[in-house]
């Protein structure tokens, strides 16, 4: 999933045309749907990494050959919960679905330093009251 903001991945349309699967597509966080060519050139057009920090990750086999992802990303001070499907038809994993949904309530954020093996927790804003984390919600 990181991936997918780092610009030395998604300005290499090999790597686009590999790792999206041929039927993708996205329910963007604009509410709009896009296919695999219009997610294709929407990424090739970045110039550079896109500054998105990821919380919360998880990911579950839910088939013999399928994944579901759940994170959040916080990005611009914007908060988004995302999902994201992989299968493997061919061997290799591919991205198969996509949506990203903006948060509207102050969650706790767990991001993982993947080097040190530490959890680092941002907590939800105490004034709006107790809300779990969305590792909860599934």
């Amino acid at each position: 999933e990181k991936d997918f903001f780092r610009y030395e991945k998604i300005s290499d349309r090999s790597y686009l045309d590999a790792v999206l699967h041929r039927r993708f597509c996205e329910m963007g966080a604009s509410g709009r749907i896009f296919g695999r060519e219009e997610t294709i050139e929407a990424l090739l057009s970045a110039k550079k990494n896109r500054p998105i920090a990821i919380f919360n990750f998880r990911q579950e086999k839910v088939g013999d050959r399928c994944y579901i992802v759940h994170y959040m990303t916080k990005s611009g001070g914007r908060l988004f919960f995302r999902t994201s499907v992989w299968t493997d038809e061919t061997g290799r994993l591919q991205l198969f679905f996509h949506q990203a949904s903006e948060m509207k309530i102050p969650v706790s954020l767990v991001e993982i330093d993947r080097k040190k093996q530490k959890r680092t927790g941002y907590p939800a804003d105490p004034s709006a009251g107790r809300f779990p984390s969305p590792l909860l919600f599934f």
